[in-house]
Parts: C-alpha cells; sequence; structure tokens
C-alpha cells in the first residue's frame, strides 16, 4: 500500500470526508456497505479520523447530474471545512466520466484539499498525476465500452426473441412476459407484444380514417376511449409497429408482433401524415408573421437540411442584410442572401403564368386519379351495403329463432357477433366519400399571376407563395444559386439566378 504523505502541521488529528457510490445494479464490483467497511478499516491503519460520509446510492458515474450526495461534498469541502480532502474506495466512484474528474479533483486540490482512492494507490507526486490521468481515463473507457456491450445484447435480445424494449407498450399493444434462460443460471423475464382488445379496435379505426384524410383532433374526438394529446397521438400515427415492424438501433425488424393495420391503409396513413407535416413549418406562427417570403420552406440541396432566416446589421454601414442560411457545419451552401432566393422562385413562378401547359398534365392525372378514387368508393360502398344486407337478414333469423324456440348460449354468442358487424359496418358506411379540394387550373395561375404584379403587397405574395408552394431547394454554384421550387400538386420549376 503506498505511504500517503499529508501536509499539515496538525498529524495529530488528520480528518477527512469519505465519499460512497454504487450505480444500484446486482454486479456492483463493491456495495455501499462494503466500501463503507473497507474505507474505515483503511482509515484505522492510517490513522486518519472520518468526520461525514456522503453516499449516493443507485446513482450512475456517467454524470453528476442527480447526485446529490457528491455535489454537498463538494460544497462542503469548498466551504472552508478543515477536512483535508476526501477518501474514496476507486477512483471510478468519483466519476467515470473523464472531465467530470479531471474538473472536480483538481478544483479540490487547488483548495488544497486531498483526493484519496484506497484501491487505485497513486502516490501524491508528479508521475502520480500522470497515473491518476491514465486511471480516470480506463474508467471513463470502462463505461464506454460497458455501455456498448449492454447496447450490443440489448440489440441481440430484441432481435431474436422480439422482447420490447421500452417500459410501456404502444396503445393497441399490451406487455405479455415470457422468460429465457440466463447465462448466471436461471431465467430472465422479458416482454413481448400482444394485442390489446380493449383499444387494439381504436387503433385500427384511428388509422382508417387518417388514410381518409381525417385531422388529429377528428380522430380522438370520434374515439374518446384513446384520452392522450394530440401530439402523443400524432407520434403514434407515424409509428410502423401497427404493421407488425419495428425499427430499433438502426435495425428494421419485420414481423416482430401481430399486426393492426394492413399495409395499403398504413401507407396512406403516412401520405397524409406528410402532407400536414409539409405545411407545419409552412403555417407556423413564425412563418406566418415573417417578413421572409420563403420562411420555413427552404432547403439546403446539399446537406438536405432546413435553412434558417438570418439577419446581420452592420453598424459602420446602419444596414441590415438579410440571408437564408444553412446551419450545417461545413456546408459549402452557407449564405443565400433573402433577396437573390426570393426573386429567383418568383421568377419560377411567373413561368407558371407564362407557360399555362405546364400544368396541363398535372390536373389531367389529379382529374383521373379522383375519379378512381370515386370508382372505388362506389364499389367499396356497394359491397359494405351488401354486407350489411346479408348480416341484418342473419340478425333478423337468430332473433325470430329465440322468440319461437328460446335462447341458447351459442345462439347469443352468434347474434352479439353479428351485432358488432353491423356496428363495425355501419361506421364504415358512414364515412364520407373522397373529395378534391384542389382549385381550377385557371384560378391558380390568376391568383399566382395576381400575387407577381407590382401593385402586390409583401403580405399577398407571401400568402400566395403559402398556398402554391411547398418547398424550396437551394445551393450556390459558381454563378449565383440553383435548385428548384415544388408546388402542392408535385410540379418542380427550375430556379436560377
Amino acid at each position: 500500500m503506498t505511504n500517503y504523505t499529508i501536509n499539515s502541521p496538525f498529524v495529530q488529528e488528520l480528518r477527512f470526508c469519505a465519499y460512497l457510490r454504487d450505480s444500484g445494479g446486482r454486479d456492483q464490483e463493491l456495495s455501499i456497505e462494503q466500501q463503507r467497511v473497507k474505507i474505515v478499516e483503511f482509515c484505522q491503519d492510517k490513522g486518519f479520523v472520518i468526520t461525514r460520509i456522503f453516499q449516493d446510492a443507485a446513482q450512475p458515474g456517467s454524470s453528476v447530474i442527480n447526485r446529490i450526495e457528491f455535489l454537498n461534498m463538494i460544497k462542503y469541502l469548498e466551504s472552508g471545512t478543515k477536512e483535508m480532502g476526501v477518501i474514496v474506495w476507486s477512483y471510478s466512484r468519483l466519476s467515470r466520466a473523464y472531465d467530470d474528474f479531471v474538473f472536480y479533483v483538481t478544483s479540490l486540490r487547488r483548495l488544497g484539499k486531498q483526493v484519496i482512492s484506497i484501491t487505485d494507490a497513486i502516490p501524491d507526486t508528479l508521475d502520480g498525476r500522470l497515473l491518476e490521468s491514465v486511471t480516470a481515463w480506463k474508467n471513463a473507457r470502462f463505461r464506454e465500452d460497458m455501455s456498448r456491450d449492454i447496447r450490443r445484447g440489448l440489440h441481440y435480445i430484441v432481435e431474436l426473441h422480439h422482447a420490447y424494449p421500452a417500459p410501456s407498450p404502444p396503445t393497441g399493444y399490451k406487455a405479455e412476459a415470457f422468460s429465457i434462460p440466463s447465462k448466471r443460471g436461471g431465467s430472465r423475464i422479458l416482454h413481448r407484444l400482444v394485442v390489446d382488445d380493449a383499444t387494439a379496435p381504436l387503433m385500427r379505426q384511428a388509422f382508417q380514417m387518417r388514410a381518409v384524410g381525417y385531422s388529429i383532433q377528428a380522430i380522438i374526438d370520434a374515439l374518446p376511449g384513446l384520452q392522450m394529446t394530440t401530439q402523443a397521438f400524432g407520434k403514434l400515427l407515424y409509428s410502423s409497429i401497427y404493421i407488425g415492424r419495428f425499427e430499433y438501433g438502426g435495425a428494421v425488424i419485420d414481423n416482430f408482433c401481430e399486426p393492426l393495420v394492413d399495409i395499403p391503409t398504413w401507407e396512406a396513413a403516412q401520405r397524409v401524415n406528410e402532407k400536414h407535416r409539409s405545411h407545419y413549418y409552412q403555417y407556423h406562427p413564425r412563418s406566418m408573421g415573417s417578413r421572409y417570403l420563403l420562411s420555413g420552406l427552404v432547403f439546403c440541396t446539399a446537406c438536405g437540411q432546413r435553412m434558417k432566416c438570418h439577419a446581420i446589421h452592420k453598424r459602420q454601414y446602419n444596414k441590415t442584410y438579410s440571408y437564408y442560411l444553412c446551419l450545417t457545419r461545413g456546408c459549402p451552401t452557407g449564405y443565400i442572401p433573402k433577396h437573390k432566393l426570393e426573386q429567383a422562385v418568383l421568377a419560377a413562378l411567373a413561368e407558371v403564368v407564362s407557360r399555362p401547359g405546364v400544368l396541363a398534365d398535372v390536373y389531367a392525372e389529379v382529374q383521373r386519379q379522383a375519379a378512381d378514387d370515386n370508382q372505388d368508393y362506389d364499389n367499396q360502398h356497394s359491397l359494405l351495403l351488401q354486407n350489411q344486407s346479408q348480416v341484418r337478414a342473419k340478425i333478423t333469423r337468430i332473433v325470430s329463432a329465440i322468440a319461437d324456440t328460446g335462447h341458447s348460449s351459442a345462439m347469443l354468442r352468434e347474434l352479439a357477433d353479428l351485432e358488432a358487424q353491423a356496428a363495425d359496418l355501419e361506421r364504415q358506411l358512414s364515412q364520407p366519400p373522397p373529395t378534391s379540394d384542389i382549385p381550377p387550373r385557371d384560378w391558380v395561375i390568376s391568383q399566382i399571376g395576381i400575387a407577381l404584379t407590382d401593385a402586390a403587397t409583401p403580405e399577398e405574395q407571401r400568402q400566395m407563395i403559402l398556398n402554391f408552394v411547398t418547398r424550396v431547394d437551394v445551393a450556390k454554384t459558381p454563378d449565383g444559386i440553383a435548385g428548384s421550387v415544388m408546388l402542392w400538386l408535385g410540379v418542380v420549376m427550375p430556379l436560377d439566378s
């Protein structure tokens, strides 16, 4: 054991604090009580006096956040107390984060306090500082390696056994426990997702409603059993878990659980989700009130990130310069002058007015798709009516049979099933037919033309862009800028400057 040199004239009473910590796991190197015993034995052997013991149970060494006693110890030693420092079982008990360890140990030493580890046994010398730094690095590396091993092991369990790693299952499912053999003997309890009969019908109906264009709030209002906020429910409608696919740690696991909705319905819901998301930034209050015509619409072609509206005020000229800025570090796009980009976009929109045929093919496709949708709706509606008629006929026959001969358990179960089918068919028949909210082509062209006239105000131009533009992609070129403007119908116009 290293002989510690204590630089104090009061060697008859060498007073120290002690700090104890464990992470709460079952494989702890030493528990808090064991640390306490070892530190007391060490101090008795050296003639040290422990005046205060600070301890944090079940707290990780990766951060000092929430380690209340650790922070209290630092504050106590910084307050000018007579303790000569702190004793720990090992440096890893203080921290496994390298920067935190170096910061707090150095801070205490500057106050004249010593930090003693009874197992690392590092002398209080210049060479000892090097060994101490290496030990701190090893502790930090151990934490990173352990974290990586845990993630790898968890990924393996999720992929092999289809175990659900989150603490609570998504709405529509419930967690079912099962066990697998443990490497240490015995068994390990995991959980898989199984269909929840209480909430699964609600989620199926929610996806069906979303697929035909219902808003999130309208779905929640129609299905009060969901009882969640629009933000939380909106996230569920994006999840692929409802088609049995689980995305975890960069891996995609198909057939992870029983799907609640079919793939065509889920994909139709995603198209509606994407349509609403693409309008979020356009109609965000900051975008609506912005003096930038393209606020929320501009994307960097080089890195794909949304660009920010940015202004720089030059005091020497008493002038403000406005830009669209890509915030990605090292991206070559950088600053795009506001006036240059906005004029290029308006010029691209002017092409739509001067060349009306640009929209002709798109409108023809929209009309064809609308006709197909209406035909599909009519066919489906007719089929539902036939099924409804058949179910009602069966219900009438069973009710008549019960009235004539009395009921049996089998007859009552069949009647309940038929009534549930009838209710489901009634719900499906109540869904409105598909509608097209696309305005006439001539009206679109005229509205764009009006906003491009010299008499148009910036507010009128901004409203026109909100109505008809969904995205602007731009990048710098040696001669200026280049990119494209996407209209809400999917029409793409080239952007040049």
